[in-house]
């Protein structure tokens, strides 16, 4: 994801091919649940999220090793790895974060009150979320994959056993990658 893609800057697939890049671990995230259905990998690179799919909020609560937050309500939730910090949890106002810390970033989604806010915690930490809905349940998503929950469930989301391996070339770096992906710091006055 941090190789340029003009035909001037090709040279990363030279690197590939030559072995001149590095490997980075990558955190993943684990869940657990009685509602996950068989057969469901229950492992993450973004994040996990819980979504409503009708017209009323969700009422969630989360704790972190045994801490909890005070309920809200909102749209959903999100947790996520600090690889996701630049995938939905951004979308939804999360901070990014660099891919090398060791943090897991939970952010809600559309809370209806303002003192809602993102809260980053250490990656050991266990995180128990719950939620219930008036209306016929929530969609359950981990990465691209998804189903449908009762209109009441609980998670318990973790720090994988072990991590994903990333290929880094060389010369590339993450704030790098943020300037040309998502125009970081683009504005006019930057070039007068």
């Amino acid at each position: 994801t941090t190789a340029t893609m003009d035909k001037a800057a090709n040279g990363w697939i030279e690197d590939l091919v030559s072995g001149n890049y590095s490997i980075e671990k990558r955190i993943l995230i684990k869940v657990d649940s009685d509602i996950v259905p068989d057969g469901f990998y229950p492992f993450g690179f973004n994040e996990f999220a819980i979504h409503h799919t009708g017209t009323s909020m969700l009422r969630i609560s989360i704790s972190i090793n045994n801490l909890s937050l005070p309920p809200y309500w909102a749209d959903g939730v999100s947790v996520s790895t600090p690889t996701g910090s630049t995938a939905y949890s951004l979308s939804v106002g999360g901070p990014i974060v660099t891919p090398d810390s060791n943090v897991l970033i939970l952010s809600p989604v559309a809370p209806h009150n303002l003192n809602v806010r993102p809260i980053v915690a250490p990656a050991d930490s266990v995180i128990e979320v719950s939620f219930a809905s008036k209306e016929e349940g929530a969609l359950v998503t981990l990465d691209n994959r998804s189903f449908n929950a009762p209109a009441e469930g609980r998670f318990t989301v973790s720090k994988a056993d072990y991590c994903a391996n990333c290929v880094r070339l060389r010369n590339s770096n993450f704030i790098n990658a943020l300037r040309d992906k998502l125009l970081w710091g683009e504005d006019r006055r930057n070039t007068i």
